[in-house]
């Protein structure tokens, strides 16, 4: 059968024009990182400031890490208490690559001299900051007023995404905080690191059985294990 020549036109003229809707759809998937990065909320880029070198930073600077983040006060004991199980028990046992802590004191006219002071004779060491009027009504419109209140040791994760969890009060255990950080770090860009000693390589790690299920190379398509070796299995 024979086309004339202006339906072969008409053809020709539609397929350019669904190939050209394709190209024009391809760099929007490109691009929904960065639409979901522009998702964080205004105060992630707060101005801070360091409480023991005066350096300006945001919380939006960690962007791709793990943060925790502790509203406290000098004052507060049950802060102290969180913390000093940070101090003793967590940070130890995290990769400070992927997580970071910082704690910020709703004292907002409290000297940045005095809560360093504060920090450094109890020992914690991470980033601490006074926060702004701003910052604390911008987080009290977060989470609502309790985490303006200390003594109730409310705490919150930001994402390696920039995504935000619901706030946490209450004392945690080192055991809860880790388990909380681990399940985080399965967002990190890098993948999730064990929490075990950096010391140990690769090298170091018992070989897995290859009949062991997890690996893949003898694997067959959903998950199953032939019952013989390849070269055991009955020819045609």
């Amino acid at each position: 059968m024979r086309i004339s020549g202006k339906p072969l036109g008409l053809l020709v003229s539609a397929l350019a024009l669904l190939l050209a809707a394709g190209l024009a759809l391809a760099p929007a998937a490109t691009a929904a990182p960065a639409s979901q990065e522009m998702m964080r909320p205004a105060w992630h880029t707060l101005p801070l400031a360091d409480a023991r070198t005066g350096q300006s930073f945001t919380l939006a600077d960690f962007a791709g890490k793990t943060v925790y983040v502790e509203p406290m006060a000098t004052w507060c004991t049950n802060c102290r208490q969180q913390m000093s199980a940070i101090r003793d028990h967590v940070r130890g046992q995290i990769d400070p690559r992927q997580v970071v802590f910082v704690g910020l004191s709703v004292e907002t006219n409290l000297a940045p001299d005095a809560l360093a002071a504060y920090v450094n004779a109890q020992g914690f060491d991470w980033t601490f900051a006074v926060m702004s009027q701003e910052m604390l009504q911008a987080l009290a419109g977060q989470f609502g007023r309790t985490v303006t209140n200390p003594p109730a040791v409310p705490h919150f994760l930001i994402l390696p995404d920039g995504s935000t969890t619901d706030l946490s009060t209450g004392f945690q255990s080192a055991d809860a905080l880790l388990a909380k950080l681990d399940e985080a770090s399965m967002m990190h860009p890098m993948g999730a690191q064990p929490m075990t000693d950096p010391s140990m390589s690769s090298d170091s790690m018992p070989d897995k059985p290859m009949s062991d299920p997890s690996m893949g190379n003898n694997q067959m398509p959903g998950g199953a294990m032939p019952d013989k070796p390849m070269d055991q299995m009955p020819r045609p």
